[in-house]
Parts: C-alpha cells; sequence; structure tokens
C-alpha cells in the first residue's frame, strides 16, 4: 500500500491563543467565569488585530495555576507566552496587548531551545 505525501497548507493566521478548558472544571480553578467566556472575550480583544489571532479552547496546558485560569499566546513576536488570567479583564489584557508584561498580568515567556 502506497502512502500518499501530505500536502502543506499555510494558515490565514500567524498567531494561536489557546485557552485552558479544564481549568474551569477544577475546583481551584477561577470563579466566576468559564472557558467559553474566556474564548469570547479573547476573540472581542483580537477583533481589530490584523491578521487576527485564531482563539481556541484547548484540553489541559499543564500550567495549572490556583484560582486562575491558564491562558497562552503562541507565535507572538517574542516567543510562546502564557498568563494566569484570575477575570475575565485579565484575558482581554493578556490577549490584546502584545506586551503582557506591561499589561499587569501574571505573564511568564517561555524561552524554547
Amino acid at each position: 500500500m502506497q502512502m500518499k505525501t501530505l500536502k502543506s497548507v499555510a494558515p490565514s493566521w500567524q498567531t494561536v491563543v489557546l485557552v485552558c478548558r479544564d481549568c474551569s472544571k477544577r475546583s481551584k480553578g477561577p470563579k466566576g467565569f468559564s472557558s467559553k467566556q474566556a474564548v469570547a472575550e479573547a476573540q472581542a480583544a483580537v477583533r481589530a488585530e490584523r491578521p487576527r489571532p485564531r482563539v481556541l479552547r484547548s484540553n489541559c496546558l499543564g500550567l495549572c495555576p490556583k484560582q486562575s485560569m491558564a491562558v497562552a499566546r503562541v507565535g507572538a513576536a517574542g516567543g510562546p507566552q502564557w498568563a494566569a488570567a484570575a477575570t475575565l479583564r485579565d484575558v482581554r489584557q493578556f490577549v490584546g496587548s502584545a506586551d503582557t508584561v506591561a499589561a499587569g498580568v501574571a505573564a511568564t515567556t517561555t524561552k524554547s531551545a
């Protein structure tokens, strides 16, 4: 049986925002908002950006912050970034700001090897 070669396709987006769907299910997760609400807030924050980042809910990101939701931005300038968002306002600030540290959200930049 011959294997077909996969065709590479370029996406219409360059940045991906991942919102952990498992954080809102944990007993020590964020209070007062769900991952669906966080995705809607993130989409509203990036509405004016061009090219617009893709916002997705994902399974556990493995960050598991206490009383917060893990949000990651991959493909942005400066490398992958993640934040522990305790409120919807934190989600909007992190996703809508290119410089997350200046936004006042507990954010970490991961250096890839």
